[in-house]
C-alpha cells in the first residue's frame, strides 16, 4: 500500500492497498464487463512514513452515490463506476467498465493479455491517531500492535487501477481465465497443505507449526528425491526422532484430520499418541454440561448474559423493585424466565459453562473445576460486585444524613490538601471606568479553610463454606453491613468534628448566645435570626444572607415543629395584650439529629441548637469526596491461590474540615 499526500489539499491520502482485482464477462451480450475488487483487507500497511498504518473501516464514510473507477487516481482517466461497495472488516468494490475513454480500453486490453493489474483507494483522511509500541488496539476485527498509524475516520473518494504497487503478490483477472481467490493467491505451498489437511493456521501455536512444517517438507523431499535404480536395494534408513513423529502425525491426520482437525492440529502439537488422540475425540462428542447456561462462549452474547445476571441476582437479594426502576422491562423479563430464582451455587456454574466449562454440572461433583472457569475472567467479580453495590448503596442511604443539610459537598481530585477562599469585601464589584478598566480582585489575607481526602475501608470475603452452603445472603447481607459501616463511619467523624466547637461559636465571634432567654422558643429564635442577618464580611458590610435551617437534637424536635407550623401563639396570662401571630412560621426547615445530644461526642447537648446558613455560600464545614464519589464502592476478585472463594473489599474516599464559623448561630438553650 502507498499513502502519497495530494498538495492541492494536505488531508487528503491516497491509500493505495494493492489487492486483486476480478474481471468478469458482460451480464449481457454486448453490455460493459464486470469488476470485483478486494480493496483493502484490514490490517497493518508499511507506506514508508516510518510507521505503518491502519486504517478503521468502522469510521470510513461511502457516499450512497457511485464511486468514480479510475486508472492511476487521475480523474481525467475514467475507467467505470460502482455498483456496490461491501464494508465489514473489509472493503470490497464492485463495478462496470462504464468509461468511454482510452484509459478503460487500456485496462481490459492488457487484462485480456494477462497484465496484473492491481487495486488502490483514494480517500480523504479526517482523524489519526498513533498507538506506542507494546500497546495493542482491535481495528476491522485484527488485533493491531503498535508502533503503528490508525486512520480513525476518513472519506472513500474513489477506486484505481494501478500498474505497480508495493503487493506484488496481487493480480488481476480477465474474463477468459479461471479467477484466484486472494487467499490462494498469496497463500505458499504450506498453508495450502494446512487448508487441504482441515488445520487452521490461526489457532497453532509455534511449536505446533514447526512439527507440522516439519512434516510438510518431509513429504515434499521425497516427492523430489530420485528413486534408486530398480537393480540395487535401496538403503534401510534409521528412523530418527522427526521421522517418527512425521510418520505418526500422519496416521492422526490420515484418522482424524478430516472429522475433528482441531483435535487433530491439537494432538500433533502436543505429541499425543493415537490412543490419547481417540480419547480426546471421544470426550469432545458427549453432550456437554446442561447447567443453568446451555451456551458456548463464542456463541453468546456476553454483555446481556452479564446483564440478566446481575438482574437476577438483584431479585434473589431483594432488589427487584430498585432493578425494575432503571432497566427496561424487557430486559428484566428475560432475566427472570433465563434465571429464576437465581442461588449463589447457579450464578458460578452458569458463569463457568459461559466460559467453556464441560465438565461435571454439579458444584459439589468439581467445586474447583468449576470455581476456576466461573472466574477465568472478570465477568462474575464484575457481577457480585455490582450487585453488592445497589446492596451497599440501599443501606448506606438508610442511615442519617442531616450532615448533608449542614456541610459543603464538594469534589477533590486527589488526595492532597486543598483551599477554599473566605468570603472577602474585595470581590464587591465597582465601577468600571471610562476607559473599561475593571479592577483585580486582590488575593484574600486568609486562605486558611483546607481540606484533604483519606481513604477508609474494609474487606470481607465470600467463603468457599458460604458457596457450598449456596448462601445467596452474602451478596445481601454482607454488603448492607459495610454499606451500613460507612456511613456510621462518616457520620462519626462529621459530627465529632461539629459538636466539638466550643472555639468556634463564641460571643467574641457574634455567633452565639446563652443564658435562660435563649431557651427555644419565639423570643430566642427572633435573637439568634437578628445575629445572624448583622454577620458582616471581612469588610465591615453586611453578609446579606438569610438562614435557611433550623437543627436541634431529640429532645427539641416536636417544640420545633410547633414553632413553625403553628400560625398563632396563645399567651395563657390573663388580661395580657399580644398578637397572636407567629411571625416564624414556616420560616426554617428543621433538621433533628440523634447524634447532638449523645454522650459519647465531646459538646454534646440536648438544649442547644442553631440556625444556620447557605451551606454554598458560608459553609461550616466542607465535606470532600474523591472525584466526587459520596458514596462507597466495593470491588470483588477471585481469592488467593490457596484459597477457594471471593475476595470483596469496601472502600471510601472523603475529608472535612472547618470552614467559616460565620454559617451559622449557636444557642445554648439554657442558663
Amino acid at each position: 500500500m502507498l499513502i502519497k499526500a495530494n498538495n492541492s489539499q494536505k488531508t487528503d491520502l491516497i491509500l493505495a492497498t494493492m489487492e486483486p482485482v476480478q474481471i468478469e464477462a458482460a451480464a449481457k451480450e454486448g453490455g460493459p464487463k464486470r469488476f470485483k475488487i478486494l480493496a483493502y483487507s484490514g490490517g497493518k500497511m508499511d507506506v514508508g512514513w516510518g510507521d505503518p498504518i491502519c486504517v478503521d473501516l468502522s469510521g470510513m464514510e461511502i457516499s450512497d452515490k457511485s464511486r468514480p473507477i479510475l486508472k492511476d487516481h487521475d480523474t481525467a482517466l475514467v475507467v467505470g463506476h460502482s455498483t456496490a461497495i461491501t464494508k465489514t472488516k473489509v472493503l470490497q468494490v464492485e463495478g462496470v467498465f462504464s468509461g468511454a475513454g482510452s484509459a478503460k480500453n487500456d485496462v481490459l486490453a492488457s487484462a485480456e493479455n494477462g497484465f496484473p493489474w492491481q487495486a488502490s483507494i483514494g480517500a480523504k483522511a479526517l482523524e489519526r491517531t498513533f498507538i506506542e509500541q507494546g500497546v495493542t488496539k482491535t481495528v476491522n476485527g485484527q488485533e493491531i500492535e503498535g508502533p503503528c498509524i490508525i486512520v480513525g475516520r476518513s472519506i472513500l473518494k474513489e477506486v484505481s487501477f494501478v500498474a505497480l504497487g508495493a503487493d506484488d503478490n496481487t493480480s488481476a483477472i480477465a474474463a477468459s481465465q479461471k479467477p484466484v481467490s486472494h487467499e490462494e493467491n498469496t497463500m505458499d505451498k504450506f498453508e495450502k497443505w494446512l487448508v487441504k489437511a482441515g488445520i487452521d493456521a490461526s489457532k497453532l501455536t509455534e511449536a505446533g507449526k514447526a512439527m507440522l512444517k516439519a512434516q510438510f517438507d518431509a513429504e515434499e523431499a521425497a516427492i523430489l528425491a530420485k528413486a534408486p535404480p530398480a537393480t540395487t536395494p535401496a538403503p534401510v534408513a534409521q528412523p530418527t526422532q522427526i521421522q517418527a513423529a512425521s510418520d505418526l502425525s500422519k496416521d492422526i491426520m490420515a484418522e482424524f484430520g478430516s472429522t475433528n482437525p482441531g483435535i487433530a492440529a491439537e494432538a500433533i502439537e502436543k505429541n499425543w499418541d493415537l490412543k490419547a488422540t481417540r480419547l480426546a475425540v471421544l470426550r469432545a462428542s458427549r453432550p456437554q454440561t446442561s447447567a443453568a447456561v446451555h451456551t458456548s462462549k463464542d456463541s453468546e452474547d456476553k454483555e446481556s448474559f452479564n446483564k440478566q445476571m446481575e438482574i437476577a441476582a438483584c431479585y434473589s437479594v431483594g432488589l427487584g423493585k430498585q432493578v425494575e426502576k432503571t432497566e427496561e422491562p424487557k430486559v428484566v423479563e428475560a432475566a427472570q424466565k433465563r434465571f429464576r430464582n437465581l442461588s449463589l451455587q447457579e450464578m458460578i456454574v452458569a458463569a463457568a459453562v459461559r466460559n467453556g466449562y464441560s465438565g461435571r454440572s454439579s458444584f459439589r461433583g468439581d467445586p474447583e473445576g468449576i470455581f476456576r472457569a466461573a472466574f477465568s475472567d472478570l465477568s462474575l467479580p464484575k457481577i457480585f460486585g455490582n450487585v453488592a453495590n445497589k446492596k451497599l448503596l440501599a443501606s448506606f442511604m438508610e442511615v442519617e444524613q442531616i450532615w448533608r443539610q449542614i456541610a459543603r459537598i464538594s469534589s477533590n481530585p486527589d488526595f492532597r490538601p486543598t483551599s477554599n477562599l473566605r468570603m472577602t469585601a474585595d470581590f464587591k464589584f465597582e465601577r468600571v471606568t471610562n476607559a473599561g478598566e475593571i479592577k483585580h480582585a486582590k488575593t484574600p489575607t486568609e486562605v486558611e479553610y483546607t481540606n484533604q481526602v483519606d481513604t477508609y475501608g474494609k474487606m470481607y470475603a465470600i467463603t468457599r463454606k458460604d458457596i457450598i452452603n449456596d448462601d445467596m445472603n452474602v451478596l445481601s447481607t454482607i454488603p448492607a453491613h459495610i454499606g451500613r459501616g460507612a456511613a456510621m463511619k462518616l457520620n462519626e467523624d462529621f459530627w465529632a468534628l461539629f459538636l466539638n466547637n466550643s472555639s468556634k461559636f463564641t460571643t467574641g465571634n457574634k455567633n452565639y448566645i446563652e443564658g435562660s432567654g435563649t431557651v427555644l422558643g419565639i423570643d430566642s429564635l427572633t435573637q439568634a435570626e437578628q445575629l445572624f442577618l448583622d454577620m458582616v464580611d471581612d469588610g465591615g458590610m453586611p453578609l446579606s444572607i438569610q438562614s435557611n435551617l433550623l437543627l436541634v437534637p431529640t429532645a427539641l424536635k416536636t417544640k420545633a415543629q410547633q414553632l413553625m407550623n403553628s400560625t398563632e401563639i396563645r399567651d395563657t396570662t390573663a388580661s395580657t395584650k399580644f398578637g397572636t401571630a407567629n411571625p416564624h412560621a414556616g420560616k426554617w426547615s428543621i433538621a433533628c439529629s440523634a447524634y447532638m445530644s449523645n454522650s459519647k461526642f465531646t459538646g454534646y447537648s440536648s438544649t442547644a441548637w442553631y440556625l444556620i446558613g447557605n451551606n454554598s455560600m458560608i459553609p461550616l464545614i466542607d465535606v470532600a469526596f474523591l472525584n466526587g464519589v459520596e458514596t462507597p464502592v466495593i470491588e470483588s476478585a477471585e481469592a488467593d491461590f490457596n484459597t477457594l472463594g471471593v475476595q470483596m473489599r469496601g472502600y471510601f474516599d472523603y475529608g472535612m474540615a472547618w470552614q467559616d464559623v460565620r454559617g451559622a448561630i449557636k444557642s445554648k438553650g439554657a442558663a
